[in-house]
């Protein structure tokens, strides 16, 4: 017995998809008798499904109960190939993580296996800024919450009118998880007035979940000597707006 494709999807959203099939197709001859297709989930050693064609037995463990759909056939199919595939139903974040298929004969076997995430966009996502009165100090704060998996979050610094953007470093970070596994993640720097040029600087926080292609971002316009106060970045837009097209006019 030989696998010659695996295939699943690279990333989908929590509970955004009717359904998605993961696909294991194999090569098997008359030689392979008592064929047995397993489906394992990350490090766990229990399959979570199990299908012996000759006996025509299927198993799906607690953990896809409910999600997977046992009606669903592959097309073209045959006796032994019939119901190779899972097909989840509004796949949610515990499902995320390293599938692989274990295709096993009395004369041979084969294994593959792939990552498909789920994951939650942050059900917040601020960034702000608080100054003292007494000081020429700044602290950027970039937090989420609500967000799976862990996500990257960094700071950018772009100077204008160069439009040069810098990484910032020196950051400090905080991180936790909740019920059901969501992360809260918060990035924060102290800047001093010094350190920035007189003209306005943008800060900007993007934020990026590793395996998938979901990036966000909030600017925030900052002017060096400013009053004392706690300003956010949505609060910032059309300001940063003008000025930005002002600059480069």
């Amino acid at each position: 017995v030989e696998i010659t494709r695996l295939s699943m999807p690279r990333w989908v959203q929590n509970g955004t998809e009717d359904s998605v099939v993961l696909d294991c197709e194999y090569n098997y001859s008359d030689e392979d008798q008592r064929l047995v297709v397993k489906w394992f989930l990350n490090d766990d050693p229990q399959p979570i499904y199990q299908w012996i064609p000759e006996l025509n037995q299927r198993y799906a463990s607690e953990k896809v109960k409910g999600k997977l759909n046992m009606d669903y056939t592959v097309s073209p199919s045959s006796q032994h190939t019939r119901y190779r595939a899972l097909n989840l139903m509004k796949p949610t974040t515990e499902l995320s993580g390293r599938y692989s298929c274990h295709v096993v004969s009395l004369l041979s076997q084969d294994a593959e296996d792939q990552v498909m995430v789920v994951y939650a966009p942050p059900r917040s996502f601020d960034f702000n800024y608080t100054k003292m009165s007494s000081e020429s100090v700044v602290n950027f704060t970039c937090e989420a919450d609500g967000v799976f998996p862990m996500p990257k979050i960094t700071l950018l610094q772009l100077d204008l009118p160069e439009r040069q953007a810098s990484l910032v470093s020196g950051v400090k970070t905080i991180t936790s998880s909740g019920k059901g596994g969501a992360y809260y993640v918060q990035v924060s720097r102290e800047i001093r007035d010094w350190e920035l040029t007189e003209e306005p600087t943008v800060f900007e926080c993007v934020l990026s979940i590793p395996g998938t292609d979901y990036e966000n971002q909030r600017k925030i316009l900052y002017f060096p000597g400013s009053i004392s106060g706690t300003w956010r970045s949505r609060a910032q837009t059309t300001c940063l707006l003008l000025l930005i097209l002002f600059l480069l006019s």
